[in-house]
Formats: structure tokens, C-alpha cells, sequence
């Protein structure tokens, strides 16, 4: 879809953004909130019909966001803590195992919206998941990290950067064509090969 390829591009500008990365990154922050309130203004009218979903008392709710938070708290140190420990095991960095493991582990969820928006045919959910989540991981999770401390940017993940930009423009020119055809089987499997030599690439260097 149109708002796809508009995604893709915001993608991309923020991926330009982390080269630049020794400037105060709070802006991400609020980059990412510009974005939020420009999306809803643009889509309000297009949005499709809510699916029901079941009621809880506000007890409950309020209980059940408590406690996936403390959850999620709990959950997020001990995969940090645990990597490095791992890492050093390994005997490898811990940038390794960030961009692996961890980035793998968290991305697990979302792997399982999209595959199930794909299976259902929703694919505005299945690559509206995937595209939001780098916009948020990129301006609102590392704009709000840094906003509480600052973070040293090596300059060893220019590479990984520069990877993350051609991957997008490969991405924003798949779906420029999907507003005519559909994100093929073979398009899929290039982006696995990728991803499979990325991961050897890692490990060897």
C-alpha cells in the first residue's frame, strides 16, 4: 500500500539519522512523536472498523497492565544480563550478541503478528508491524535510552547502518511496486538469504 512506501521513506530518513548518532539523540523522541501525530491525522478517515474485543472491569485491566509491566521490567534485565554473561562465555562482543540473540529474541512477537496478519491476509498489519517497529525502535527506544544517559556509538556499526539503509531502499522498492502486485515468495526468499549471509558475516568478522 501507498502508506507503506511513506513508512518505508520515514524508515530510512531515521536510518540516515544514526550516522549522526553524536548529537543529542532526545530528538528521536520527538521526532518519533511528529511521526505519531502525523500518521493519526492522515489516517483517522481511513482506518477500518475495530474488531470487538473482550470487556474487562477497570480492576482487572489496571492489574493485568501492572503486572505485564513488572513482567516486562523483570523480562528485560534478565535477557541483558544473561547476553552479556553468554557473551562473555563465548567469548565474543557484546555488540555480537545484540545484534543476534537479542535482536532476535525481541523481534519473536512481532514475527508472529506478521505470520499470522500474512496467514489472514490483513497485510496492512503484516507490514505495518514490522515497519512501525523499527520507526520505534530507532526514535522512541534509543531517543529515550539516551534521554536517561548517554550511550558511546561505535564506530563499528556504521557497517550494520549502512546494511540497515540498503535493506530499507531494497524493502521501499519492493513495495513500490507492490501497489500494482503483491510482495512475491521469491522477493521473501532474497530478504532470508540476506539475512542468513548477514548472520555469517557477524560470525566471521
Amino acid at each position: 500500500p501507498l502508506y507503506g512506501v511513506r513508512d518505508m521513506l520515514t524508515v530510512i530518513f531515521v536510518t540516515f539519522f544514526l550516522f549522526y548518532i553524536n548529537f543529542k539523540l532526545a530528538i528521536f523522541s520527538l521526532v518519533f512523536l511528529l511521526f505519531l501525530l502525523y500518521s493519526y491525522r492522515n489516517r483517522r478517515d481511513n482506518m477500518a472498523p475495530d474488531v470487538p474485543a473482550a470487556v474487562y472491569g477497570s480492576t482487572k485491566t489496571f492489574l493485568l497492565i501492572f503486572s505485564g509491566l513488572i513482567l516486562l521490567i523483570v523480562g528485560g534485565r534478565l535477557v541483558v544480563d544473561n547476553a552479556v554473561k553468554l557473551a562473555y562465555s563465548l567469548g565474543v562482543s557484546e555488540k555480537l550478541i545484540g545484534l543476534t540473540l537479542i535482536a532476535g529474541g525481541t523481534s519473536l512477537p512481532e514475527l508472529a503478528a506478521s505470520a499470522v496478519a500474512a496467514w489472514k491476509k490483513r497485510s496492512g498489519l503484516a507490514i505495518g508491524n514490522v515497519i512501525g517497529s523499527n520507526i520505534f525502535n530507532i526514535l522512541f527506544i534509543l531517543g529515550s535510552s539516551v534521554t536517561i544517559t548517554s550511550v558511546p556509538y561505535p564506530s563499528s556499526f556504521n557497517t550494520d547502518v549502512l546494511l540497515y539503509l540498503i535493506v530499507s531502499l531494497m524493502l521501499l522498492a519492493t513495495m513500490y511496486t507492490g501497489v500494482l502486485k503483491q510482495f512475491d515468495r521469491w522477493e521473501a526468499a532474497i530478504f532470508l538469504i540476506l539475512y542468513a549471509g548477514y548472520i555469517t558475516f557477524l560470525f566471521m568478522r
